[in-house]
């Protein structure tokens, strides 16, 4: 508690900022070659860096962001390899239908609309997910269970 005493005090709020966490695959980032970054958000300050060793760029950014713009060079090119708008937001729970199709929709097996709705899109998704992350063929087993959902948020180092 601040006393002010024949005059007036100001306090300056400082803006609570969220991590935000992206692995790029597509690129390769291996043996010598080294990545950096340059990300745009839609508010707040640009941020560069460099990707660590499996792609992934962590970055700090304030809570409002909805868009960020991210440009990843490699080596010393000063032409971007990959140029990536990222829409930021939130996951609903993986015990949600709708929180399994957004993380499989991120991680590239499912493109529909995230409806909640255990359809035949979702289905598809889950099977072939299974299949990359355990390496098992599940006869079309399109199960959401405990497996699934570690598999999952391992994807995503929760």
């Amino acid at each position: 508690m601040a006393e002010v005493s024949g005059g007036k005090a100001e306090y300056v709020l400082q803006a609570t900022r969220e991590i935000l966490r992206v692995r790029f695959t597509e690129a390769d980032f291996g043996g010598d070659r080294q990545a950096r970054f340059v990300a745009k958000p839609d508010q707040g300050p640009e941020t560069r860096g460099m990707l660590a060793g499996d792609g992934t760029m962590q970055i700090d950014i304030l809570p409002g962001v909805a868009k960020i713009n991210v440009d990843v060079f490699v080596d010393d090119n000063d032409q971007p390899q990959g140029s990536y708008d990222l829409a930021v937001g939130h996951l609903d729970p993986v015990e949600e239908i709708s929180g399994v199709q957004a993380r499989l929709g991120n991680l590239g097996y499912y493109s529909g609309p995230i409806t909640g709705t255990l359809d035949d899109a979702t289905r598809r998704a889950v099977s072939a997910f299974r299949l990359d992350a355990f390496e098992e063929d599940q006869d079309d087993k399109a199960e959401i269970d405990t497996a699934v959902m570690q598999a999952l948020n391992g994807a995503y180092h929760l």
